[in-house]
């Protein structure tokens, strides 16, 4: 299953996609930067994917967006009934 985000927005430059994932990274670290965030979204992303055997890649060109895309292999996807399953389980405990 993916999962996409896409924006029409910055953009990340080519040299700063590796270190993206990274607690607290920012494409713009300087004191004067126009765009809010503290740098966790993405790191946080990435490790939750981690976690379920998935896979988070990024594409991106400056001045006209990033697309992020969330990867999961088909074992960790509940579908509806047994999600419905999980759920009823959840309130029985």
């Amino acid at each position: 299953m993916d999962l996409t985000v896409a924006d029409m927005g910055i953009g990340i430059p080519p040299d700063q996609l590796n270190p993206i994932g990274e607690p607290f990274h920012q494409v713009d670290a300087s004191l004067a930067r126009r765009h809010e965030g503290s740098g966790l979204g993405l790191s946080i992303s990435q490790h939750l994917t981690a976690l379920h055997d998935g896979t988070l890649s990024i594409e991106s060109q400056v001045r006209q967006g990033t697309t992020v895309t969330l990867r999961l292999p088909p074992h960790n996807i509940l579908r509806e009934p047994d999600l419905e399953s999980a759920i009823a389980g959840q309130r029985a405990e």
